[in-house]
């Protein structure tokens, strides 16, 4: 829960919960990621910034605010001693938008969908 006043008649409140699933056995070729987030803010002054799993040497903080969920799922395959494949997808979607971003960035709609996959060769 975050509130944010820099003056008092311009107070923001919100919120955010999320629930993370992790597997990683030992021994086995096969770890997953998972993760559902609702969020709920009056604007950006209150946007509420999380860390999540990523695939190697990349890392992703995305900050969340009106309304909406979000989740994703990555999964990390240890094909061969010397081969990782990495994959990872996210949406985004909200309640009270009817697009994302602006300009060139701009997404018609309200979800914001984004696909990772790495292959890492260990020479």
């Amino acid at each position: 829960y975050i509130i944010f006043s820099p003056v008092k008649r311009d107070r923001e409140s919100g919120y955010m919960i999320y629930q993370d699933i992790l597997y990683r056995p030992k021994n086995f070729k096969l770890e997953a990621s998972f993760r559902f987030c609702l969020f709920d803010t009056e604007g950006f002054n209150s946007r509420i910034y999380t860390y999540e799993n990523d695939v190697l040497y990349s890392f992703s903080v995305p900050s969340f605010f009106d309304i909406g969920q979000r989740y994703y799922l990555m999964i990390r395959y240890k094909a061969l001693k010397q081969l990782d494949i990495w994959f990872r997808f996210s949406r985004t979607t909200y309640q009270n938008r009817r697009s994302i971003g602006s300009g060139a960035d701009e997404i018609e709609g309200n979800k914001k969908t984004e696909i990772k996959i790495q292959m890492i060769l260990k020479i």
